[in-house]
């Protein structure tokens, strides 16, 4: 038989636990979100007069689109959006499909971002 505190307990876990996995959709969309405003940016589907990105000169492993990665000692440059993007565009599977807007929307939808998250 169980206590009224019981349930208590089971709804207090299930709704930390929902907010687990609302707390990953989130991080997991930023991401995704991100990496799409990249897409955009890099293959001029936004018209920016700036250039936030370079390519690499040269990519041994993974895709062909690979980004240079500026090294800054100052923590404030390093959390900026063209410089937080790089790790994670760069780590993209080589499965990824670049030929358009909408592939490459397609092909990042099934990859997992998990690996970018901080434990808290």
């Amino acid at each position: 038989m169980l206590e009224a505190g019981c349930f208590v307990w089971i709804d207090k876990y299930f709704a930390d636990q929902n907010y687990d996995i609302t707390l990953h959709q989130k991080r997991d969309e930023k991401i995704y979100f991100d990496l799409i405003l990249t897409y955009k940016i890099l293959f001029g589907h936004v018209d920016i007069d700036v250039n936030l990105f370079d390519f690499c000169p040269t990519s041994t492993r993974g895709h062909q689109f690979k980004l240079f990665k500026h090294h800054t000692n100052h923590c404030a440059l390093s959390s900026f959006f063209c410089e937080r993007i790089i790790n994670v565009w760069n780590s993209l599977p080589s499965s990824v499909n670049f030929s358009s807007l909408n592939c490459f929307k397609q092909s990042i939808g099934s990859v997992d971002f998990s690996v970018f998250f901080k434990c808290s």
